[in-house]
């Protein structure tokens, strides 16, 4: 029995057309590498070479005022850290607490934000959603910045309401320090965690 064979008048048209989807392909995946490209750049110059570079320190015995004395260590500075250094067993304890305060805080702040944006009965919703959602975007030393004057004891707005509303006198190096006293550093986070639950309210609203 002979071969079946594919006329070249029906081929030809059949190459073409999977040439120019090929070449298509091809046209849209350069253009979406370039779109992405800033992203990818930043990406490896702002986050996997530091983390690179840093994991590369943690095996150098390195002083920046004499770089030219700095060798190779090896493990040595892990071990030291794990096993002798009696701040780390303190600070992974503190993390530990800030962790247990904030991830159920702001799991359900947010969960309640987003119950308050899904009601019918709110008007302004996407107002509302932008606005609490733009916290999140803010560049991470824009954050801290604001923060660090929202909670300055001289001159931040917390101190300032608290003494006039109360008559406490809670201004000044007397008062409350809010990111100095370890009393206070809890319930600060705590606030600022607040400020960026936009994420997460996002997420919930996706989810409603």
């Amino acid at each position: 029995m002979a071969a079946t064979t594919v006329p070249s008048a029906i081929a030809g048209p059949q190459r073409t057309k999977k040439q120019r989807v090929s070449k298509l392909g091809r046209y849209r995946a350069r253009w979406g590498f370039i779109f992405i490209s800033p992203w990818i750049i930043g990406f490896l110059a702002f986050t996997l070479f530091p983390m690179v570079a840093s994991l590369y320190f943690t095996t150098l015995d390195l002083t920046p005022s004499t770089p030219e004395l700095t060798k190779f260590v090896g493990l040595a500075n892990w071990q030291h850290a794990l096993f002798q250094d009696p701040d780390v067993p303190a600070s992974f304890l503190k993390t530990l607490q800030l962790g247990l305060i904030l991830v159920p805080l702001g799991t359900v702040f947010s969960l309640m934000l987003a119950l308050l944006l899904n009601s019918k009965h709110v008007i302004g919703k996407n107002i509302f959603r932008t606005l609490f959602y733009m916290p999140y975007i803010f560049p991470g030393i824009a954050t801290s910045i604001i923060w660090l004057g929202v909670f300055n004891e001289n001159t931040g707005w917390v101190n300032m309401l608290i003494q006039n509303l109360t008559g406490l006198q809670v201004v000044g190096s007397q008062g409350l320090r809010w990111l100095a006293d370890p009393s206070l550093i809890y319930p600060a986070f705590s606030i600022i965690a607040l400020w960026g639950v936009g994420n997460s309210l996002l997420v919930n609203l996706a989810g409603l």
